[in-house]
């Protein structure tokens, strides 16, 4: 690890390994606050035009098929793809797919509400990231890494779909796996407004990012966020 953190500002950024309390407290300033509200504006604005890429990945949370979590995040991938496919000249077949990331025992529900969304079965690739309770975010990120028709591809472009809450580690993920793709983050407002989950469900977060960076699983910060010579 580096000496010194520097943000893209020139400040210095706390040093998890030297204090996870000041590396916390970060997150809980800046971080975070930063996600719940991009929560509230990305996913409401969507403009095609504005994306680019073929692929529209959905990471899926942890739970079953009556995850509703996952139905908002499918709902939004839909979406998205269908903005896309209408902005195309008349009588070209849609390049566009949605791209479900999750555990093998989630995916065939969730395959199925992205069926009854309206997606006929050429629009959605399932991606296994392992059984339920081997399956998490950074399986997911490695399953997309070594996906032969978007991690080893030359495709540059993708959008990726989670939850606000999500955003930070999810960010730094993707620092450290998909270092070379240009990724549109969408997040979904899964918060709206309750303090209570917002504190619960980002305190989680903070704790599997400090564990994570720990185990070298990511970076300790994002790419985005550090000044680069």
């Amino acid at each position: 690890m580096p000496d010194q953190f520097l943000s893209s500002d020139g400040s210095i950024l706390p040093d998890p390994a030297a204090s996870s309390e000041r590396f916390i407290e970060h997150l809980f300033q800046h971080e975070f606050p930063d996600a719940l509200l991009e929560g509230l504006v990305s996913a409401r604005y969507i403009h095609p035009e504005d994306i680019r890429g073929e692929y529209v990945v959905v990471m899926l949370a942890p739970g079953d098929g009556g995850n509703r979590e996952n139905s908002v995040r499918i709902t939004l991938g839909v979406n998205v793809l269908i903005s896309l496919r209408a902005r195309l000249p008349f009588g070209v077949d849609s390049p566009f797919q949605l791209v479900l990331n999750g555990t093998a025992e989630q995916l065939p529900d969730m395959h199925a509400k992205a069926r009854d969304c309206g997606l006929v079965e050429d629009e959605i690739i399932d991606i296994d990231c392992g059984p339920d309770g081997v399956g998490n975010t950074k399986t997911q990120f490695l399953a997309m890494a070594q996906h032969p028709m978007i991690g080893v591809s030359e495709v540059t472009d993708l959008v990726v779909i989670s939850c606000n809450y999500h955003g930070p580690r999810l960010r730094r993920m993707l620092t450290k796996y998909m270092p070379h793709k240009r990724i549109r983050l969408l997040l979904v407002d899964w918060i709206q407004g309750d303090i209570a989950k917002a504190l619960r469900l980002c305190g989680g977060e903070a704790r599997r990012i400090v564990e994570c960076i720990a185990k070298g699983d990511i970076d300790p910060y994002p790419a985005e966020m550090l000044m680069h010579e």
